[in-house]
């Protein structure tokens, strides 16, 4: 309990974002015995991977967009059937009526 007072202390009551995660470092990298400086490498690494796939996945999603906008009024209409599953809706509609229908044939005869 003192140790955590002791940090309290060492950055005031509101620390800065900046002062929280240098203790947060310091106290990550005590309690499993690695240097600090190899936990910053590994995280710029980290974060440095995580901006190139976003960018990768921008450039992506932008290039189906361009894509999208050559295609045809057919197949965007198309496109736009599968999305909204109407195919399957109009299905599940159809059986639930042939359900209803065999049921007020077997209940009017």
């Amino acid at each position: 309990m003192e140790r955590v007072k002791y940090r309290k202390e060492e950055v005031g009551s509101e620390p800065s974002a900046e002062q929280y995660w240098t203790r947060v470092d310091k106290i990550f990298c005590e309690s499993l015995s690695a240097p600090l400086q190899k936990w910053h490498s590994a995280r710029r690494a980290y974060f440095t991977a995580v901006l190139e796939i976003a960018d990768e996945q921008i450039e992506y999603y932008e290039q189906l967009k361009r894509d999208i906008r050559l295609l045809s009024r057919e197949e965007l209409a198309d496109r736009a059937i599968q999305a909204m599953k109407i195919d399957g809706r109009i299905g599940t509609i159809m059986l639930r009526k042939i359900r209803a229908q065999s049921l007020l044939d077997a209940v009017e005869n």
